[in-house]
This record gives C-alpha cells, structure tokens and sequence, in this order.
C-alpha cells in the first residue's frame, strides 16, 4: 500500500499540482472554500512526499510533525490571503486597474469572431461572450438558466447580446416570449432565425396593427383573467391610502368578471358587460375599453400564440408603442399573463422551459410581476430584464419603490451583464459587484540641516488597501460592443468579454408577418378584418 502511495498517487498528485499552476487553474480554485481544501490536500501530499516514501503519524517523527505544521500554515495561509494570492497569480490583463486614466491597453481588442453560431457549443451552455483571447465565456453546463440583469446605454451592445442569448434559449429547445415596448429592426430577423433553426413556429404579434391576430383571453379561466387585469390595470394593493379606491374598482371588476364566458375576447365581453358598469367604476371600466381598443389581441379566434409556445414550444416576438396608452396596458397584461401561464401549468409533467424577455423592462413590469422574481425560476420561467438605466424603475405604474425593484432583482439575478453607463448607475452596479483587497507600495525621503550637517532618509512602505473590483470610471468608459459578465461561476467576480451578434439577412418581410381574424371594437358593431 505504502508503494501503491509513492510510486502512483503521490507522483499523480504532484505532477497535477504542477499542471495546474502552468494552466493558471491555481487561481479558480482559490476562489471557492473547496479549491482551497483541494490545494490544502495537494501540499500536504507534497509535504510528505518529500519526507519519506510514505505518510507516518507525526508524533513517531519529528521531520513528520514539522511536514504537518509546514502543509497546515501554507492552508492556513491560503484561506486567510486568498485575495492577495489570488492578485498575484491573476491573469495578465483580467484584474482591472483602479484608474481609468490607466485602461488603455486592458480593454479587449475586438474579436475575430464575427457570429456566435461560429463558436455556440449547445453542450457547454449558453456562451455569455468571448474573452481576452478569444477564450469563451460559458454560464457552466447542466446548470439552470439564471435571470438575467442586462443594463447599458442605447449603442453599447446591450441590444446585440439580447440577440444572441434569444438565439441561444431557442436554440435549447425553450419558449422564447420577447415583449418589446418600443420595436427593434434587428431582433424580429433574429427570431425568425432562431425559430427556423430549432423547428419551432414563430410569431410577430405587433400591437400597433389595426387588425386581430390573436385573442389574450382565450386560454384563461376567470381567476387567471382578474389577475392579469388586476396587474394591467395597476388595481392591486400597495399599502397605502388608495388601496381603498382600489379595493371598490377590484370589486366591480370582479362581478364583471363573473359575467365573462369562457374564452370571449376583451373587445367582445366589455360590448356584452363592462359598457353597463362604466357610470360606477368609471376608473376601471375605461381601462378595459382601454386594452378592448387593442385589435391584435382581441380577435374573434380561439388562436394564441404565447400560450402555445409555452405548450408545444415556439418564438413570439411582441412589438409594443411607447406612444399609445391603450398599448402600454396591452404590455403589462401580457408579461402577467405569461407569468400565469407558466405558474399554473401541471407540474407533476415534463414542463418546457420558458425564457422571457422583457426589453425596456420597466414598460411591462407591475408590482406582481416583481413580486413573482422570487418564485419564478420554480415554475420553469427565466426572466431577462433588458433597461438603459436604473432609472427606468422608478416608474409609478409599477406600484413599488425604486429601491425594493432594485433590491428584488439584485436578489434573483444570478448573472448581471453590464455595458456602458452613466456615472451614478455605474456606480451602483460597481457597488453590487464587492471589493477587492490590494497592496499599495509608497516611498518617503526626508532631509534635514541640522547642527552636525545634512542627512537624509528613505523609506520603502506598504499598505492594504481596499478598492471596488470594477471601479465606476471603467464602467462609465467601456468601449462599445464590450461588457462585463458579473455573477458567472469560475470566473473572475466582472469577466469583461466581447459581445457576438447573430448575422442574419436584411429581408425583414417573413419575421415581420402577422395573421388576420375578425375584429370587433367595443363601441360598434360591425366587424374588421
């Protein structure tokens, strides 16, 4: 056994250790309480193999006892420096400098790569970006897709990295469901794509169009119904003074509610319903003639597609208007509605992964929508919530403050991709990320002419000295097209990678196809088509 130690195990332990010191690994695991007990176990194989041919008891020796109190200060030693040690053995250009004014040549240069369908491994994960190098970036593989934060000024590359994680989450086999207030030129092509390559149906349901495409209400049952217009409609409770208006307009939507048929469109039961009670509840009655004035999702038609993608799997893409009132409860119905759906589906049978997208996220967010972060990951539903700034959610129709939407998603958004930002938002992110621990070197000469002549003194200092890991400047003067991975797993606490587009053709016509059904508005009678 003791030959079986140091002719085979303990020649293995030592030439790994080697190997992986020159592959830089050393630096990974010093990250993790498990590296540092790998490294710990490794050093005193080490120890001990330089002692004898085989471990003894430390007290039948004394060279023993000195190999144990050597290999338990280096473990020691690695659990309380972990970040000076990891600072040192840092990859050449991966730590960033605290200074901006010292970034010139630490930004990536741009990558060769000019598609991530060139690099897309669909067994390594999704890939988040590409590194210095060239080296890709992976969320680690088998792992649960995390919600993601996704920040950055319009043009930095915010737009194009939404692109290629959509392309990915289709490409793995999710419903992908992408609501976009404003419109993008690029992103219908993007899923008409993905949704072709995984041999899924693909849908553009624009909202703006003056004809039906679909029908919101035709999969719902009552209490799914309340509870999507309740968060559309901004008639849930708060906490504070006007819940007591609200509590009467909930109550009138409640009895109107009881008098909705199974499957009938908003447009059809406000014209049979609500039209009665708009002299009572006049606040909750105009919001629903509000979404019935939506003719692409209150078609005469038992057709929809969201809940369909979520059921057999497909692509919708969701074109909204910031402009139009009417739209913009039509947004945040439907982020609801597809929280819902994910939520109530069975759960004792195979439940197809549901990524939703929400571009301008605060557009289509409600108070139940933020509350629902928490549960969300359990109903099988990955949220992306895409913004140009922090101050987007401080928005009254959301129904909560701006610090708890920050501090909900700051809690459940295990990976955060940061592009550039203004100042006060770069340095909240900067916050977010943590501190390192670093040493500073200073030199201090002093002179004086006293009664027995001129001496002079010098003097060589150190001192530990905390900083934010990705000071604010950095984020604030990041090139485009350039971002920072925060929270991925096995890499560095901001990686700063290169974003990959999806290159598709220019021929917008087939991603930007909608259906046609009958249509009827709730203050007439005859149909449009």
């Amino acid at each position: 056994m003791a030959s079986l130690y140091s002719h085979v195990v303990l020649p293995l332990l030592m030439y790994l250790s080697l190997i992986a010191v020159g592959w830089r690994i050393l630096p990974g695991l010093l990250r993790s309480q498990w590296g540092l007990l790998i490294v710990f176990v490794t050093l005193v194989a080490v120890v001990y193999g330089l002692e004898g041919d085989a471990p003894v008891e430390p007290w039948h020796s004394p060279l023993d006892g000195i190999g144990w109190v050597i290999a338990l200060a280096i473990g020691v030693g690695l659990y309380f420096y972990q970040s000076q040690i990891l600072s040192y053995f840092q990859k050449p250009g991966e730590l960033p400098p605290s200074d901006v004014r010292d970034a010139g040549g630490w930004w990536l240069e741009r990558s060769q790569v000019e598609d991530i369908r060139t690099v897309f491994d669909q067994h390594q994960g999704p890939l988040i970006g590409l590194a210095r190098k060239d080296r890709p970036v992976w969320w680690p593989p088998g792992a649960e897709r995390p919600h993601v934060h996704l920040i950055g000024q319009t043009g930095a590359g915010k737009g194009v990295w939404l692109q290629s994680w959509a392309w990915q989450a289709a490409a793995a086999g999710e419903a992908v469901i992408l609501i976009d207030p404003k419109g993008d030129t690029w992103m219908p092509r993007v899923l008409h794509a993905a949704a072709e390559a995984a041999g899924v149906p693909y849908t553009y349901l624009d909202l703006r169009a003056g004809h039906a495409q679909a029908n919101l209400a035709a999969r719902l049952d009552r209490a799914q119904l309340e509870r999507v217009l309740e968060a559309g409609f901004g008639l849930y409770r708060t906490g504070g003074e006007a819940d007591v208006w609200r509590g009467l307009e909930r109550r009138a939507m409640a009895e109107a509610v009881e008098q909705w048929a199974t499957g009938q469109s908003i447009s059809s039961w406000y014209r049979s319903v609500i039209a009665s009670q708009a002299a009572d509840a006049k606040e909750w009655a105009g919001r629903a003639w509000e979404l019935a004035r939506v003719p692409a999702i209150n078609g005469d038609t038992d057709h929809e597609p969201i809940a369909d993608a979520i059921d057999r799997g497909g692509v919708v893409y969701v074109r909204g208007d910031l402009g139009v009132g009417s739209v913009q409860y039509a947004v945040r119905c439907l982020t609801r509605y597809v929280m819902l759906l994910a939520r109530d589906r069975d759960r004792g049978a195979a439940r197809r992964p549901v990524s939703l997208i929400l571009d301008e996220a605060a557009e289509s967010l409600s108070l139940p929508a933020v509350e629902a972060f928490t549960q969300a990951r359990d109903w099988g539903l990955h949220l992306v919530l895409a913004h140009t700034s922090l101050g987007d959610f401080d928005a009254p129709h959301i129904g909560a403050s701006y610090r708890k939407v920050l501090e909900t998603i700051a809690a459940n958004c295990g990976l955060k991709m940061v592009f550039k930002l203004s100042a006060d938002d770069a340095a909240w992110i900067s916050q977010q990320i943590g501190t390192i621990q670093e040493y500073r070197e200073s030199f201090t000469e002093s002179e004086s002419d006293g009664f027995r002549g001129v001496s002079s003194t010098s003097s060589r200092n150190f001192s530990q000295h905390e900083r934010p890991f990705l000071p604010p400047g950095l984020i604030a003067a990041v090139p485009a097209g350039v971002g920072f991975a925060v929270g991925v797993p096995g890499e560095a606490p901001a990686q700063q990678v290169n974003v990959l587009p999806v290159v598709v053709g220019d021929e917008p016509a087939a991603a930007t196809e909608t259906r046609r059904f009958e249509y009827q508005p709730p203050n007439q009678n005859e149909a449009v088509i």
